[in-house]
Parts: C-alpha cells; structure tokens; sequence
C-alpha cells in the first residue's frame, strides 16, 4: 500500500482528536474511545471546526499502518530516486521512483530530480 502524503495532514489532526479526547480534554470525561464515537458515515467532532467522517478515518488508519511498513532512508551523496528505488523495489522504473517522491514530496520539494545528502526518506511499502 502507498501512503499518499496529502493524507498527512488529515492522519495529524485525527491522532490529535484521539490523544485530546483520550485525555478527555474534548470535554466529555468517561465518554467512548473516537473509534466507537464515529456512526455510520457520520462527522465526529473533536475540537470546534475539525470534524472527520468515518471513511476518513479508515484512511488514517490505513495511512498509520502504512506507516508502521514503511522503511526510512537516508539520502547518501550521488543518489537519485532511481537509484532508491532499485535498492528497495528492484526497478528504477519512474512509477517506482515517483512512488517515493509521492510519500516524501514535503521533503524534496517541488523537483524530483534534487534530492540531497542527508535527507531522511520514508520508503512506502510495495509489493513487487
């Protein structure tokens, strides 16, 4: 599975609805975990203005497990995305590579072809 990384934002304010509600900072001391306050299809609402669909919160869980699979490189001098992707995927096909641009592309930026030392790359899971 690939994480996409526009389901970042959406993976951070749900794990801070589940830590503030678990803490029982959303005002309902005692009340169930997020998980059993979502009803069919239904918005649950953490803080004011944030509200989060069941389905939504299926991709977060998704993305969290994702997550959990996915490997970390660091990015070494001469390195390109091909040249990860053949490491990790066997291929440096550009639907390899684009896949790790894809999960990282807050920290490369805009250009896929500049990546540099040091840079701390999450490899999504793939199967070959």
């Amino acid at each position: 599975m690939t994480a996409n990384i526009k389901d970042k934002d959406l993976f951070d304010r749900a794990k801070g609805l589940m830590k503030s509600h678990a803490s029982g900072q959303d005002g309902k001391e005692g009340s169930p975990n997020p998980s059993e306050r979502v009803n069919k299809g239904k918005p649950m609402s953490g803080r004011p203005g944030q509200e989060i669909s069941v389905d939504k919160l299926r991709k977060v869980k998704e993305l969290a497990k994702a997550q959990k699979k996915a490997r970390k490189h660091v990015v070494q001098s001469d390195e390109t995305l091909s040249h990860i992707s053949l490491k990790y995927y066997g291929s440096a096909a550009k639907d390899k590579w684009m896949i790790i641009y894809e999960a990282n592309k807050e920290i490369i930026g805009d250009n896929p072809n500049i990546i540099r030392p040091g840079m701390e790359l999450i490899i999504p899971d793939f199967k070959r």
